[in-house]
């Protein structure tokens, strides 16, 4: 299973005018919902006045892929549903896209609002920025003092980054590490923790 997808790099914007309506057009990489939240409050800061302000994600978080939609106020399914179904037939992934409407005075009716939301959601996935990202885990091992240095040189081995140490009654070291190398990183720590017991046996 791949440890790598395609998001977005930067913001990507589209315009579309449609029966004196105009639709503006965000879309960003998001890895939490804190940082949709944030993405939409920049787009309500550089549209101020808009109508409306529909949105959707797509984040997979460790194995869990979690979708949302939010229409803001048009018909239901009309706005923040079209964006989703974009969002998921694309390969992008952990992605925001925020479509803000300036209403013309003309009703476009539900499928009009459908066509609309999704050409500018398209409009900008196709001229966004694509960026490749690694999926990487966080760590945390806890070693006898005199398997340290077995340890870091494991982590080296294995190009993890080093986040954390706490020295106690034990080591404490958190790191991040690429998801592909997780299960064979534990495997050679596990070799490490069987010579040392076997030292200890001997000693």
């Amino acid at each position: 299973m791949s440890d790598q997808y395609e998001t977005i790099g930067g913001v990507a914007q589209s315009k579309l005018v449609v029966k004196k309506s105009r639709f503006i057009g965000f879309a960003t990489a998001t890895k939490n919902c804190e940082s949709v939240e944030e993405f939409l409050g920049f787009v309500q800061t550089r549209c101020p006045g808009a109508t409306h302000y529909c949105y959707a994600y797509k984040i997979k978080l460790v194995s869990q892929l979690f979708e949302y939609a939010d229409d803001a106020g048009e018909p239901r399914n009309s706005a923040g549903a079209p964006i989703l179904t974009v969002l998921k037939n694309s390969e992008f992934l952990n992605v925001t896209c925020v479509v803000a409407r300036y209403y013309g005075g003309i009703k476009l009716g539900v499928g009009g609002l459908i066509r609309a939301y999704s050409e500018c959601t398209r409009n900008c996935l196709n001229v966004a920025n694509r960026n490749t990202e690694i999926l990487c885990g966080e760590l945390q091992v806890q070693v006898e003092y005199d398997q340290v240095g077995s340890v870091f040189k494991l982590l080296d081995r294995f190009n993890a980054e080093l986040v954390d140490v706490r020295y106690n009654k034990f080591v404490n070291i958190k790191f991040k590490m690429r998801q592909q190398k997780i299960q064979h990183f534990q495997k050679q720590l596990d070799i490490i923790n069987l010579v040392a017991e076997k030292k200890c046996r001997r000693e």
